[in-house]
């Protein structure tokens, strides 16, 4: 399909939405600003069940569409028609939408608005969620064919355009907007240079190790990466054919895309001669210098500072639907969290950083790195509380890590250690249940949906993924929380079996059998003659066939027992694990049937039984963990994670006991 094609559907979804037409002197509340903050803010006054009157205005000729997956639909990875904002969540309300139209003026005396279509419309209360707009450097022949910006969805169209022919593509930025653009534009095996001024990659989100991780990882993916310098000049006569650099270096391309940031879109403030800084400020109520006039989303400054993401936006527009119906709510920074997908590399930062404060003799930093998983973990502690995290590489426990820094929950010397042993701070990798999070813990941090919200949806009768996301939205942006969604659901499609879950599921059963026959099968006899052509009893009587059995048995154990710390050493992280946990499963039962020729399925007494007792359990219990494990891709992931944790949790607990008593045992019978 074409883009103009592509642009017909839209525009005719635009034309189809319903709303009602209001009279200019009716006071209802206008929302300025159609993008993600200003209709989650409309969706949150809808939930309220109030009766207001809004009037939504939108300057781009589109109906309403998630920015946030605007990167996405440049790579190919969401379709252009499930780019829209549906307008569902707050019909209970009295609306009419105004889109291709924008707001031109404010009369703050009269409390109106004027319009593009000559409109001078009243307001209750004006929301200006009119976001913000690309920052473009002084750089000289900018204006020529090929240089592009990438912020709307207009602009999207144009690369998504272009992406086809270009083959040498200058990225000018290497913050979030840089790369996700990168990304999305190396689609078709394009040669990308991205070029940042600062000394490393995503510097407002990450520290110089972090960033210089996260370079490798790019440049290993075949991009190129130009640190400390800018380009000041685009070459070429028509259309751009190189730009020039500050060190004076050209680089050859035939796209060059500028993505430097963003500016707030203060015009309309203003020119109405309301307060503005960085952004439009306001207060804790979200309201302006002007007590009927709120701003929301990345237009507004609180406390000298401008949020450039959508989830404080987000966070904006709910308090001030609470103020507006009658709710005492009040807005305080949001604790900044990015999470990126850079060409297959999760990256994740959360609280402060520490780039942009002085060095305080409180604050400590810790770091976990792992070169065989491609990971690399810091955070920082003040006063033993979380204060920021950075991650390059999967991180499961990020959710809990903003919750704790936003609770300002204190972390003990024991989370210290695991960390630097581990490099997580309260679990193993996939041994935390989404289930038993805390009630404030975000789970989608796109839509700021909580694990208290989703446990309520769910509690009302919604039971599926797509039912949890049309009632909060989580997981309809970036989707990264839809395996914690399936979690929460029990939703066990398109989950993969462990590795070598048939050969596990076998040797598991295999141990279960030999149990069996030792607990509930006759022993073996000894041979009531010395005539018989095979005497099996002396495996039991002959003092070097005991020595050679016991200790190989010993051997198996003390083997498995080794191949345990896999998981729990740091100095043995290398190999696929699900390779050791096999070989693990295998040596317990080889152990088995060593103990077949050691004791002749007799259980012994006194501590010998005692003995005895404990490997059974051991070998039982093991074989239930290996029978989950082998099987867990058929269950649902709640009751599969409990299930692994229990099992797991008590094998390793009988395993304690074990080299204690093995070793009265070798000491009785030498000393006997």
């Amino acid at each position: 399909m074409s883009v103009s094609a592509k642009h017909n559907g839209f525009q005719a979804e635009l034309q189809k939405t319903t709303s009602e037409v209001m009279a200019t002197d009716e006071d209802a509340i206008v929302i300025v600003g159609s993008g993600p903050v200003g209709m989650h803010f409309y969706a949150e006054l809808g939930r309220r069940n109030t009766r207001q009157a809004v009037i939504i205005y939108g300057a781009e000729p589109w109906q309403p569409y998630d920015r946030v997956k605007l990167s996405s639909y440049l790579a190919g990875d969401v379709r252009r028609e499930n780019l829209s904002l549906a307008l569902d969540a707050g019909s209970q309300l009295k609306t009419e939408t105004r889109f291709n139209c924008p707001v031109l003026s404010i009369n703050r005396n009269d409390k109106t608005i004027n319009d593009a279509e000559g409109r001078t419309q009243k307001y209750s209360r004006l929301i200006l969620a009119v976001g913000s707009s690309p920052y473009i450097p002084l750089i000289h022949n900018s204006e020529l064919s090929g240089v592009f910006t990438f912020r709307s969805l207009s602009e999207a169209d144009r690369l998504y355009a272009r992406i086809a022919h270009t083959r040498q593509t200058v990225v000018l930025g290497g913050g979030l907007l840089g790369l996700e653009t990168a990304r999305a534009m190396q689609r078709y095996n394009t040669q990308i240079t991205v070029v940042e001024h600062n000394h490393w990659l995503m510097m407002q989100q990450l520290d110089e190790d972090g960033g210089n991780e996260l370079k490798a990882h790019i440049e290993h993916m075949g991009m190129d990466v130009v640190l400390g310098d800018s380009v000041v000049a685009v070459i070429g006569e028509h259309r751009v054919t190189g730009v020039k650099l500050r060190s004076g270096k050209k680089i050859d391309c035939d796209t060059f895309i500028i993505a430097t940031g963003i500016r707030a879109n203060l015009e309309l403030a203003k020119e109405a001669g309301i307060s503005f800084g960085k952004g439009i400020r306001v207060d804790e109520s979200l309201q302006t210098s002007d007590p009927d006039i709120f701003a929301i989303g990345e237009c507004a400054e609180y406390q000298g500072v401008v949020q450039g993401l959508v989830k404080p936006g987000f966070d904006m527009a709910a308090v001030l639907a609470d103020r507006l119906t009658g709710g005492k709510s009040k807005y305080r920074n949001s604790i900044a969290a990015t999470h990126l997908k850079v060409m297959q590399q999760k990256v994740f930062s959360t609280g402060s950083t520490g780039n942009y404060v002085e060095a305080s003799a409180s604050v400590r930093e810790y770091v976990y790195r792992s070169k065989t998983k491609g990971l690399y973990r810091k955070i920082r502690v003040s006063r033993d509380r979380l204060i920021g995290a950075i991650s390059i590489g999967d991180w499961h426990e990020s959710a809990l890590l903003q919750d704790a820094i936003r609770q300002e929950r204190r972390v003990w010397l024991w989370h210290i250690a695991r960390f630097k042993t581990q490099g997580n701070i309260w679990s193993e990798d996939g041994e935390l249940d989404v289930a038993d999070w805390p009630a404030s813990a975000v789970v989608c941090n796109c839509a700021d949906v909580t694990r208290g919200r989703l446990s309520q949806v769910l509690a009302s009768g919604c039971t599926s993924i797509n039912c949890l996301a049309e009632q909060t939205r989580a997981g309809t942006i970036c989707g990264s929380c839809k395996p914690l969604l399936a979690e929460l659901t029990g939703d066990s499609t398109e989950r993969q079996p462990a590795s070598g879950w048939r050969s596990l599921l076998l040797i598991s059963l295999l141990s279960f059998v030999l149990v069996v026959l030792f607990v509930f099968v006759w022993r073996m006899p000894y041979a009531d003659s010395v005539q018989v052509s095979v005497r099996w009893d002396e495996l039991w009587r002959n003092s070097l066939f005991k020595q050679i059995t016991g200790f190989s048995m010993l051997a198996l154990i003390v083997a498995g027992m080794l191949m345990s710390l896999r998981k729990r050493s740091v100095l043995m992280k290398w190999g696929d694990y699900s390779l050791w946990r096999l070989s693990h499963a295998v040596l317990g039962t080889l152990a088995l049937l060593v103990l077949v020729a050691h004791t002749g399925l007799r259980l012994g007494s006194e501590m010998n039984l005692v003995l005895m007792i404990c490997f059974m359990l051991l070998a039982v219990v093991g074989a239930n963990a290996g029978r989950v494990i082998a099987n867990e891709h058929n269950m649902a992931v709640g009751f599969a994670k409990k299930q692994r944790t229990k099992w797991t949790g008590l094998h390793l607990l009988l395993a304690w006991p074990l080299p204690v008593l093995l070793g009265f045992h070798v000491i009785k019978t030498y000393y006997f």
